[in-house]
């Protein structure tokens, strides 16, 4: 959902909206400090938006739009809480012609974390299933295709070493890849790929230390688990 920056006004009468199943005008402008002008606006505005609808009675309502929305307000700050960013990570394994399993890896040709390796992922689209984003992602990144299995779940958060602040929070759904077909490309923009032994991963010089770790939970079976690191903000 692509929420669109609300004023606080705004937010509020959404907030109020949600503990009640329809109000009248005059009982959402009470707790303002706003004129009846002043007020109409912004609820107008949430009606224009599609957030808000003015019943037959003359009662606002939520709508199922307007619901989402609010269910996403910070109690204290009226504002759309910050929640992890939910990525689909995809475990691409096969076996060279040593016998050695390899993994497909890409190094990233963007921002942030700049040249650092890492298995393929993506962000999934409203309403897409994991399976689906892991074909989607791996066909637009790679070239190739696969049937994929929802393997584990990994929490990551990242610091900044200095001020300790939080960079970023991920929530990875780690997917594995079975019969994987098609001819290895390059031709998207954000990376570079490589299929890469455990010791060629090791050798790299910017690998994210997920990396292993991910690879090492689909070895031991692991269902959950998360991760704390710091990065200078030169390397992110």
């Amino acid at each position: 959902m692509n929420n669109p920056q609300l004023h606080k006004t705004q937010a509020s009468i959404l907030h109020s909206l949600r503990y009640t199943k329809a109000e009248r005008f005059n009982a959402l402008m009470h707790p303002t400090s706003h004129t009846s002008d002043t007020f109409k606006f912004h609820l107008r505005k949430l009606v224009k938006l599609g957030y808000v609808v003015k019943l037959e009675k003359g009662e606002y309502q939520l709508t199922a739009l307007g619901k989402e929305y609010a269910n996403n307000l910070n109690e204290k700050q009226r504002a759309v809480e910050k929640q992890p960013k939910l990525s689909i990570l995809m475990i691409v394994a096969r076996q060279n012609g040593e016998g050695e399993t390899t993994y497909l890896l890409q190094r990233r040709q963007r921002n942030p974390f700049y040249s650092y390796w890492s298995e393929i992922h993506g962000r999934a689209e409203w309403g897409e299933s994991f399976e689906a984003t892991a074909q989607r992602q791996l066909k637009r990144q790679t070239g190739l295709d696969a049937k994929f299995e929802v393997h584990s779940f990994r929490r990551v958060r990242d610091y900044d070493a200095n001020e300790e602040s939080l960079l970023e929070d991920k929530l990875f759904v780690v997917l594995k890849a079975t019969e994987i077909s098609g001819d290895l490309t390059n031709d998207y923009d954000g990376g570079t790929n490589s299929w890469l032994t455990l010791a060629e991963i090791r050798q790299q010089d910017k690998v994210f230390a997920t990396t292993l770790a991910i690879i090492e939970n689909l070895v031991n079976g692991e269902f959950f688990t998360s991760q704390d690191l710091t990065y200078n903000l030169e390397d992110y």
